[in-house]
């Protein structure tokens, strides 16, 4: 239990918006921002999930992320798989943006 516990910490060290290893509350917010890098990143593989390119971005993501986890984790582990976040996340925003803006929910209705 108490390992189980220990690496749930740790993955909320690594991408949680509220990191418990910074002393200031600033730092904490500025590595929170992170929090939602991630969460539009996976949406934005869900979204793409066919295309090998977003699996290319993904995966580094999900390895380093299980290695720290699985170790030790500091939010500066994240920072070599972040850009790969990025256009992931880019990915979801873009097509919410886009629906909403033709007025789509994104919701398959049927016909």
């Amino acid at each position: 239990g108490e390992f189980a516990f220990q690496r749930i910490r740790s993955l909320w060290e690594l991408w949680g918006p509220w990191p418990f290893y910074s002393s200031h509350w600033l730092k904490r917010v500025l590595i929170g921002l992170r929090f939602p890098l991630i969460v539009f990143a996976v949406i934005g593989l869900w979204m793409a999930r066919r295309d090998w390119r977003v699996w290319a971005c993904f995966c580094p993501i999900v390895v380093i992320t299980t290695v720290h986890t699985a170790f030790f984790s500091e939010p500066r582990f994240t920072v070599p798989v972040e850009p790969l976040a990025i256009p992931l996340a880019m990915i979801s925003i873009s097509k919410i943006f886009t629906n909403a803006a033709a007025g789509r929910t994104g919701c398959p209705t049927a016909a």
